[in-house]
């Protein structure tokens, strides 16, 4: 019987770390198509970008107070921060609605609305987006691609 026993814990071992499984993880991460690098599409003297992972998140560059209702001026950028999002509404085969929560000074912060979308261009390439509002203003940020 401890053979057995031994046998099956070896076996959750070997697949937890060919898995790279995170068993402290809560089951709040980012949904895949959110992860990766997202930079801005206006057309400034400065870039300001994501960085999102599994579970967590970097803000760079918003620390700069381009508008007063800027939604990302508070929290600290630069750092990795921990977070997840959570899907919403579903407005077509490709774009939704959701929120990303961010844990910084040791708090949850308030959820952040984003809209997701996906276009494709002349060439059929497709082009991912998150679209976040700050009051009457708005930030469009396009997906970085590292292979084009």
């Amino acid at each position: 019987m401890k053979k057995i026993v031994f046998y099956i814990a070896g076996l959750v071992a070997l697949l937890v770390v060919s898995c790279d499984m995170d068993l402290s993880d809560s089951g709040q991460y980012f949904e895949y198509d959110l992860r990766g690098t997202w930079r801005s599409t206006g057309s400034y003297n400065f870039y300001r970008e994501l960085i999102i992972e599994y579970s967590n998140i970097t803000f760079n560059g918003y620390n700069i107070y381009w508008v007063a209702d800027n939604i990302f001026k508070d929290i600290t950028p630069g750092v990795s921060l921990k977070g997840y999002s959570v899907k919403g509404e579903t407005i077509d085969k490709s774009s939704r609605k959701g929120e990303i929560f961010i844990y910084d000074r040791n708090s949850l912060q308030e959820g952040i609305p984003y809209l997701y979308w996906e276009n494709y261009t002349d060439d059929y390439k497709k082009q991912k987006f998150l679209t976040f509002n700050f009051g009457s203003n708005f930030e469009t940020l396009k997906y970085v691609n590292e292979d084009d």
